[in-house]
């Protein structure tokens, strides 16, 4: 039997995204991320359930407001619609860590990967 796994690259320890994508600002910390990520793991993984046979990445680029909610979740991959709109909804009921600086946007790599249960 298998079972289906949601690995995201802050969880699989790489906090920052590649320098070809927004990073984070200096004054909001990977573990702060890393914690309000670790709020949407549950909802992640019933996305993962719309389409059992799917594993694939989801780039999700996040415009987080001054107040914490996103102002803009777009999610972009190779993972069928339904879940990169159940991905993108999840994203968009987070809450997540302000900047001094203002709103700023940062793109999240999400993979789902299949895992086989021993």
């Amino acid at each position: 039997m298998r079972r289906w796994a949601v690995i995201g690259a802050v969880l699989a320890g790489c906090a920052h995204a590649p320098e070809d994508r927004p990073t984070l600002p200096s004054d909001v910390s990977p573990a702060a991320w890393t914690t309000s990520l670790q709020l949407l793991m549950p909802g992640l993984s019933e996305c993962r359930q719309r389409e059992k046979a799917t594993s694939g990445r989801v780039d999700v680029h996040v415009t987080v407001g001054s107040n914490g909610q996103p102002d803009k979740v777009l999610a972009f991959g190779g993972v069928p619609g339904p879940v990169r709109d159940c991905v993108a909804g999840v994203f968009r009921r987070g809450i997540y860590p302000t900047s001094r600086r203002g709103p700023y946007t940062y793109v999240y790599p999400l993979v789902y990967s299949k895992d086989v249960q021993r």
